[in-house]
Order: structure tokens, then sequence, then C-alpha cells
């Protein structure tokens, strides 16, 4: 186990944006009707922890030949900031924040595989059935989806693997 109290430490005494690998086991959001019992999805992801948001987005349309300088992000959907652009919690919850470029996402995709009730299927079979979200800010900006920054909020007893500011931790968070 990973005591949730060494994460936040470690996120507290680090400045600014750092790298981040993860692996968790979720249980992905999909449309309702779907046929699915008992689906999760294993992934790895790649990205940043602590990074500026809006920076991140006028520089990724800087690298697309888009002007978006006056691109302001919306305040916090849910929950509150414990660690701001870090850490936050809702409903008794911890996340952690992450953000990934295009750029970044090319060069190491997310790793995902789905589990029905313990056994492989498709993704294929998956994907139809996600709730996708895309950032219509973004969109108004001139970035268009897939080519956008990705925000993901992961809840810390959801993740199995991390590995941020050079540190690297094994075992579910509580």
């Amino acid at each position: 186990m990973i005591s949730a109290d060494r994460l936040r430490e470690i996120l507290l005494t680090t400045k600014g944006a750092q790298p981040v690998s993860l692996q968790t086991v979720t249980e992905p959001k999909l449309r309702a009707g779907h046929p699915f019992r008992g689906l999760v999805k294993r992934s790895r992801f790649v990205g940043w922890v602590g990074s500026h948001y809006e920076r991140g987005v006028i520089r990724e349309g800087e690298r697309q030949g888009k002007d978006c300088s006056s691109f302001e992000a919306e305040g916090r959907p849910w929950g509150k900031w414990v660690i701001f652009s870090k850490l936050s919690t809702h409903n008794g919850n911890f996340y952690l924040r992450t953000q990934s470029t295009p750029g970044q996402r090319r060069h190491r995709p997310v790793w995902i595989e789905y589990l029905e009730q313990g056994k492989k299927i498709a993704a294929e079979s998956v994907e139809p059935w996600l709730v996708k979200s895309i950032s219509n800010k973004q969109r108004e900006a001139g970035l268009m989806p897939g080519r956008q920054i990705e925000v993901r909020e992961f809840r810390l007893d959801l993740i199995r693997r991390i590995r941020v500011a050079g540190k690297k931790l094994i075992g579910q968070i509580s």
C-alpha cells in the first residue's frame, strides 16, 4: 500500500510541473444501455502534474499556429484544490490532476486494456460505448479535438503505480 500522506508530501515538496507516469484500474464511463457487466479499464498514462492549464493551451496554440493568447480557463467544475493544479478533493476522495499535450500522447500513447468480469475484451467493442469529453472552450480558441491539452483527474485509490518527482511508488494508495 502507498500512503496518500506520502504522495501528498511528495507533491507539496516539489515545485512546478513534474513528469508523472501512472498505472490505474478504473470503471470506464459508459453511455446508457451498454452491454457490459463488471467492466474495468487498466491503463498506463504519462503526463505532467502541476502544469498550468491556461499556459499549456496557449503554448499548444502556438505549436499549432493558432493565437490562443486570450484563452481563459473556467473554474473547477467540482471539488476544491488541496494543492493547486496537483491534488484536489471531492466527496471525501482525493484526485491527482494530470495534463498532457498531443505531442506527448503521440510519443507515449496511453496503454489501455479492458476486462469484463476478469476476462480481456477488445477495445473496439468498448469504444463505441465510452463517454467522450472534449473542451469546447479549447475548440473555440482554435484547438481541435485530438489536438487539445488533455486534463485528467485520477482518484488516488485507483492508482496502482506512480512515478513522480523521480520517486516510484507501487501498490494501491490508501
